[in-house]
């Protein structure tokens, strides 16, 4: 069997502990450092160790200094669309070479490719794959944030709550192979699609205090048919929407999943 381990998660670490997860990652070494400082520093040793021995044994030939640059770039669209041709310009590669590079880094678990999920819904659907950092402390250090006030000032605040709560969603409902987004062309948008017995589900990621429903999540819920559309936010309540829509705090995620 293959097993994916991933950092610690909040079932793991207690929902008392979600903030500091979020904040400095997933892993050990990072979330149970001293002090910010410390989880700080044993990141970029990571990142370091990663572009100076570890690239090169994966197939990367970009010098450190221009492969962490290829990295940043990534951090910067984390939550946004992939466009490798754009990628591969800012940093002198050829799209197929860009392509590749991000697979690597894919492979390695470092960075998470979301492909989009197609249906005849007789709409223009979005084709091109969303990009995250897979890891919430990589990503923060990755963006030179260092403490928790510099996180929840970033213009990506939201994309990173976005992410950071994915890869719980993803984890928790055991989704690894049939996790997706939905967009259309139109602006409505669904974070991640997931199915389970024929059933559809959908999740949208709120860095919100009280989430609400929205335009984008009706839409979503009749186009494509959702069973059910969870709104994960940073609270600690669970609440009705509206019919078959609910908004949880990210501890809730476990409780969902088992009932699948």
């Amino acid at each position: 069997a293959f097993v994916h381990l991933a950092g610690f998660d909040v079932t793991e670490t207690g929902a008392e502990s979600a903030s500091r997860l979020w904040e400095r990652g997933g892993f050990p070494r990072s979330f149970l450092a001293e002090d910010d400082a410390a989880s700080y520093a044993w990141r970029q040793d990571f990142i370091e160790t990663f572009l100076s021995r570890d690239a090169a044994r994966f197939g990367i030939t970009l010098p450190p200094e221009g492969l962490r640059r290829f990295w940043t770039m990534l951090a910067h669209l984390h939550g946004g669309s992939l466009n490798t041709a754009e990628l591969g310009r800012a940093v002198s590669l050829d799209q197929k070479t860009a392509s590749r590079y991000v697979d690597i880094l894919a492979g390695a678990f470092l960075v998470r490719r979301l492909p989009p999920w197609f249906e005849n819904t007789g709409k223009r659907l979005v084709k091109a794959p969303k990009i995250y950092v897979r890891d919430s402390g990589l990503l923060h250090a990755l963006l030179g944030l260092r403490t928790p006030a510099e996180v929840r000032s970033h213009p990506r605040l939201g994309a990173s709550w976005e992410g950071f709560a994915l890869e719980h969603a993803i984890g928790l409902f055991h989704a690894e192979r049939d996790a997706y987004f939905w967009g259309t062309h139109g602006g409505a948008e669904l974070d991640l699609l997931i199915t389970r017995g024929g059933a559809k589900y959908g999740f949208e990621f709120k860095f919100a205090e009280t989430p609400a429903t929205t335009k984008s999540m009706r839409v979503a819920m009749a186009d494509l048919a959702l069973k059910r559309l969870f709104v994960v936010y940073p609270g600690t309540r669970r609440f009705a929407l509206d019919d078959d829509l609910v908004a949880l705090p990210l501890s809730g995620l476990l409780e969902e999943s088992a009932r699948l």
